[in-house]
């Protein structure tokens, strides 16, 4: 007798759009999903990216974003403000790593330059409420722990380059309701942060307040979806009016209490959330908070459309005033510079009488770095001879340091004695196309693990010839201690008069990396210049990689 096969059907046991579907066998599908990136170096905005783990036990972990200016330079010419993110997806879909999040998240922070960490806490309904406020916090309390210890178990260049007294936290949608639950937790034990941002804040509540008198257009969301959404993550929860979805709630903790120095509140117009979200930020300007608070409204767009479309005018506009409200007061007056050159530092450079009250601590230490703000003017007042300088030199102030030195001990010289000789330091110079010799730089990283990377210069001509051009692996000077890569004016210089392609490692210091940091350094980059199928684009398209020349002088002939 044949036996007669059986289907199983699995039944739809809920749905929740544009969310998520359980079955009855437990089977889970979540729709609104977008696939995971590695992390990485982003070619288009040279953030590097790496995961990190912050609690093994709880599988609790975070991205990391790092702008170009923590990636290249050392030590950390400025602090830099600190974004803790916190993804939507209704609590129960999306992930750190998820390539929209990734893609925006990289976005924001080559645009505010900050670090960013982007929390993957675990989600619903297999870790339901308060599964993901609690890895939250812990998460944020990671990040805080950075300001009293750096040997927290952490990253070091996001202890170097943090900024902790600059946090901020920002979410979108299930993320803009973390914020505000963190600030309220912050409240609670005595802490405060610099800001918050909630980007399309997911509140709800039994009282209908939408979108039924709206122009705009429909939403994506329906009513019945937000009213089924919040117990389906949060099973323990007393209902819709539960405070932790519902801040305006009676019973609700007060917002006069939030634990932050300033909040931006983003709405879009056709959003189903937008009148929740305008009616918290009423809410707080009348609680008696008394602190800054910011509103916008995108006209004519839907939940979270910044993250989830293609990118328009309007989404960037709603970036612009983001990346504003990330940089304002996010950097205390001007800082001074002090060139760190052993004990001829203290007596060599001071500050004109014009800037007097800056604070002289804050030196660029032993790598030299010469930071990205605006440097006060200085002048020696050392017995040192007054020395011709080129009229381009003062587009190098590693070089015009140089020759004071060099000057300073020169005896022999028959230049005539000046016992003040100023300079205006100019501001550090990112990659950029150089108007007067054509080259056009770009930083890269070799190996973000180890902070290794290079500035390529490859000139004008290139986009003319018909034959790769060799490649010089450059490495700079400084006594293994000072100075870097970025010293542009004679590279460019160099690359465009002789025709060849620049590669300028911009190798670990010393007293922070004692040699042979900067050998290793120097080796792994000219292994990497040297590859036969070469990853980096210019260089692929422009190096002849049979002729490569390593070039260098003072401690830069070293490692050559």
């Amino acid at each position: 007798m044949e036996s007669v096969a059986t289907i199983t059907v699995d039944k739809l046991n809920m749905e929740i759009l544009p969310f998520i579907r359980m079955y009855q066998s437990g089977r889970i599908e979540r729709l609104y999903q977008s696939k995971t990136v590695p992390a990485s170096v982003d070619p288009r905005t040279g953030v590097s990216s790496r995961d990190i783990t912050i609690n093994p036990s709880a599988r609790l972990s975070a991205r990391l974003y790092l702008p170009p200016t923590a990636i290249i330079s050392r030590p950390a010419p400025k602090k830099l403000p600190v974004i803790v993110y916190y993804h939507g997806g209704g609590f129960c879909t999306f992930s750190a790593s998820s390539s929209h999040y990734h893609s925006y998240l990289n976005s924001l922070v080559a645009e505010a330059d900050v670090i960013a960490v982007s929390v993957d806490y675990r989600l619903a309904p297999e870790h339901p409420l308060p599964t993901a406020y609690e890895d939250s916090w812990e998460a944020l309390l990671w990040v805080t722990e950075h300001a009293y210890d750096h040997s927290f178990g952490l990253d070091r260049r996001f202890a170097e380059f943090g900024d902790f007294s600059k946090i901020f936290l920002v979410g979108d949608s299930a993320g803009a309701n973390i914020v505000h639950n963190m600030g309220i937790r912050l409240a609670e034990n005595g802490m405060e942060v610099e800001g918050l941002a909630l980007m399309h804040p997911y509140f709800w509540g039994k009282e209908r307040m939408g979108m039924r008198n709206s122009k705009a257009g429909p939403s994506m969301f329906k009513t019945e979806d937000f009213d089924a959404l919040w117990p389906f993550v949060c099973p323990d929860t007393f209902g819709l009016d539960d405070p932790r979805v519902n801040p305006l709630a009676e019973g609700a903790p007060s917002l006069a209490a939030l634990g932050s120095r300033r909040v931006l509140v983003s709405v879009a117009e056709r959003d189903l959330l937008r009148e929740r979200g305008r009616s918290y930020y009423e809410r707080l300007r009348a609680s008696g908070w008394g602190k800054e608070a910011v509103f916008f409204e995108t006209k004519g767009k839907d939940h979270v459309f910044h993250v989830f479309q293609r990118p328009d005018e309007k989404a960037a506009e709603l970036m612009r005033h983001l990346v504003s409200f990330l940089k304002e007061e996010s950097i205390q007056g001007r800082y001074s510079l002090l060139m760190d050159f052993g004990d001829l530092a203290s007596d060599l450079l001071e500050p004109n009488d014009a800037e007097e009250g800056l604070d002289l601590r804050r030196s660029t230490g032993s790598s030299g770095n010469l930071g990205r703000s605006i440097k006060p003017s200085y002048r020696s007042t050392s017995n040192i001879r007054e020395i011709d300088l080129p009229d381009d030199a003062t587009q190098d102030l590693c070089s015009i340091a140089d020759r004071m030195i060099v000057a300073s001990y020169d005896r022999e010289s028959n230049s005539s004695y000046n016992p003040h000789i100023s300079f205006e330091p100019t501001e550090f110079l990112p990659p950029s196309f150089d108007q007067t010799t054509g080259v056009e730089s770009k930083d890269i990283a070799i190996n973000p693990s180890t902070d290794l990377s290079a500035r390529l210069y490859p000139p004008s001509s290139t986009t003319e010839m018909d034959h790769k051009l060799p490649v010089v692996s450059f490495y700079h000077d400084g006594g293994f201690c000072i100075h870097r890569t970025a010293s542009a004016h004679y590279l460019n210089h160099l690359t465009a008069k002789d025709k060849i392609f620049t590669v300028s490692i911009d190798y670990c210091l010393a007293p922070e990396h004692p040699i042979p940091a900067a050998y290793d350094d120097s080796w792994e980059a000219l292994r990497w210049v040297a590859q036969l199928q070469h990853s980096e684009p210019w260089l692929s398209k422009f190096g002849d990689l049979d002729k490569i020349f390593l070039a260098g002088d003072s401690a830069r002939e070293h490692n050559a």
